[in-house]
């Protein structure tokens, strides 16, 4: 049976590493097809194991059951694994929506439309002109702008006609003062004989395509399961990123996937069962993108981030020692915090900053850093001796900063248990039954705003 020692340790200790509000921040949906069924509603991923928190892990440490009912012998160990690939650091996602218009030699025409950031309240207009000779590869120029403001910049590329009714545009674009943006891609449609609609999607990073990450996970001596996927999407089609499968585990110490990539990440949490004495243990990650092995007594506390091609894709890799609570019962909760200019891309501009000093709270139980956020030179995590509380000290100054979190808060003072988040002059102390949800809060006349994102794991 699963006792609560794992489904804390596990799912939280890996499964929440981006409860959605911070992994979403800016990360949506393809807009083309809509989006099948998910395995998973769930949170964003990571972990810090190497970080003090609520749940220290080490040597010596009994690690509990497992799934099959078997009870761990002391001489055996779970570590938990937390893997993701694709592009890790959510890159700004905009929908493009607009109709498009045939001049009067129908060799071209002119389009116009709106974008938004999904999860964001940035939007703005798109317009220009487009040209389309008899073999069907035309071009498109325009320009872009954000809502209420002249400010914008360029697009450009490949309008290209598929058949009489229907086609596809792909193409790049940029800031006015020349700075690079990214890349867009959609379709367009005839709806009568003089023009039609056109929706699409534009992304702050180098590629649109859908990249495969098809891998597995082993362990030479032990046995590995799947916890849970993360961010997972199926019932589509590759081409889109929306057919992800865990495959059926023919080997106790092997689980593989498939698994494809468009303008976010994918994850996996597994847990490692494995002889705590043989030195000679490995585990191996292989993907289509990379692969890596380790020595199993190398794990606890591994970190691991690479980046395995030209448009900034990268696997990461946590694992951490999985440990039981003697004598309590916790409930975990997931805590995502941001802070700054909430609804741009998280990078910081060189500029004049502002300075965040502030620190996260539970009046009961402790709390774990999972990981930092867009933090940058500079921005730390305060070093701390009561697992009580979290403190920060960071800058920002056209982008944001943020936090991971997890609190771990026993059962029986549960009900009258607060978490508390101080932010410079600001102050707000929540119950735990307050705290699930999603806060947005503004914190000066400046636009800076603080975003308190949290589930019960």
């Amino acid at each position: 049976m699963r006792t609560l020692w794992i489904a804390c340790a596990l799912t939280l200790g890996l499964a929440l590493a981006l409860t959605t509000g911070l992994g979403a921040m800016t990360q949506v949906a393809p807009v083309a097809p809509e989006r099948p069924g998910t395995q998973d509603l769930g949170t964003d991923t990571g972990t810090d194991a190497g970080t003090d928190a609520g749940t220290d892990t080490g040597p010596g440490t009994d690690p509990g059951v497992l799934d099959d009912g078997v009870e761990d012998e002391p001489e055996v160990v779970t570590i938990g694994v937390a893997v993701r690939w694709g592009y890790l650091d959510g890159p700004a996602y905009a929908v493009l929506e607009g109709r498009w218009r045939f001049n009067e030699t129908r060799t071209g025409g002119m389009f116009l439309g709106r974008w938004h950031i999904v999860d964001g309240e940035a939007s703005g207009f798109f317009g220009g002109h487009f040209t389309i000779p008899d073999d069907g590869h035309g071009r498109f120029r325009g320009r872009w702008n954000f809502t209420d403001s002249e400010n914008g910049g360029f697009l450009a590329g490949a309008w290209v006609r598929v058949d009489r009714g229907h086609g596809f545009f792909k193409g790049r674009w940029n800031f006015s003062d020349g700075t690079e943006g990214g890349v867009l891609a959609g379709m367009w449609a005839a709806l009568s004989e003089d023009g039609g609609g056109l929706r699409g999607r534009a992304i702050a990073a180098s590629s649109l395509d859908a990249v495969s990450w098809d891998g597995s996970l082993s362990v030479s001596n032990g046995t590995v399961e799947v916890v849970r996927t993360i961010r997972w999407e199926t019932g589509g089609d590759r081409e889109h990123g929306t057919a992800d499968e865990v495959l059926p585990q023919e080997e106790r110490n092997t689980v593989a996937w498939r698994s494809t990539t468009t303008v976010n990440w994918d994850g996996l949490l597994l847990a490692i069962r494995m002889p705590k004495l043989d030195p000679t243990a490995t585990v191996t990650l292989h993907t289509e993108q990379g692969s890596f092995e380790w020595a199993a007594s190398t794990l606890p506390g591994l970190h691991v981030r690479e980046v395995v091609d030209e448009f900034g894709h990268a696997i990461e890799i946590r694992a951490f020692l999985v440990e039981r609570f003697e004598g309590h019962e916790f409930a975990a909760f997931g805590v995502g915090l941001r802070w700054g200019t909430l609804d741009a891309s998280g990078r910081d501009e060189p500029g004049e900053g502002v300075t965040w000093e502030g620190r996260a709270t539970v009046s009961a139980g402790g709390l774990k850093v999972v990981f930092p956020v867009s933090f940058e030179r500079g921005d730390q995590i305060v070093p701390r001796e009561d697992r009580t509380f979290v403190a920060w000290s960071t800058t920002t100054t056209t982008g944001w900063d943020g936090l991971v979190l997890v609190a771990f808060v026993p059962l029986d003072v549960l009900a009258e248990a607060t978490f508390s988040v101080h932010l410079g002059d600001f102050a707000q102390t929540w119950t735990f039954e307050d705290l699930v949800g999603y806060h947005r809060i503004p914190l000066d006349d400046a636009g800076h705003e603080l975003e308190v994102h949290a589930v019960r794991l």
